[in-house]
């Protein structure tokens, strides 16, 4: 009995680490019911309609966080398809001349910052994102009249020295 007794906090904490990574965005299993996500993860911070019925749910940990997660339910509100939108792989999908605000919010979320180009006050949506430990940004310009993606790219973010006072 003394021999059991020592192992179950083991088996506690092992089942309480696989519940606690059930209960991110990325540890939620494909196939969970829609209701069952947002009952462990809460209010999404955008919802978006996809062809077919479907629809996504958006974690956004902008404007201060570096993650975007898009959980994708096909029109029965089963999980399809989860990810971290902040990837490089994920801008390449941006298409100048094509893609429009809705779509840039669709797929990464609100910015978390935007501003003009000074000369040409072109509007430009930042977002936040680390890369191999690196804190960056990815910056979308877009054209003023149409407000269609013109281009697209990233830089690293600048970030104050802690150890200065």
């Amino acid at each position: 009995m003394k021999r059991a007794a020592r192992g179950l906090p083991v088996l506690v904490l092992s089942l309480s680490l696989m519940l606690a990574g059930c209960a991110t965005p990325l540890g939620q299993p494909l196939g969970r019911p829609l209701a069952q996500v947002t009952a462990e993860l809460g209010a999404p911070t955008a919802r978006y309609a996809l062809p077919g019925g479907g629809v996504r749910l958006q974690y956004s940990q902008q404007p201060e966080g570096r993650h975007v997660y898009n959980l994708d339910f096909d029109a029965a509100g089963h999980l399809l398809r989860r990810e971290d939108a902040m990837q490089p792989r994920a801008f390449e999908a941006i298409e100048p001349g094509r893609w429009r605000r809705a779509d840039l919010e669709q797929a990464f979320g609100p910015p978390a910052m935007s501003w003009r180009v000074a000369r040409s006050g072109e509007p430009v949506w930042s977002w936040r994102y680390q890369e191999a430990g690196f804190w960056r940004w990815l910056h979308v310009s877009l054209d003023p009249q149409t407000g269609t993606v013109r281009d697209w790219s990233t830089a690293d973010e600048e970030l104050p020295d802690s150890a200065t006072p």
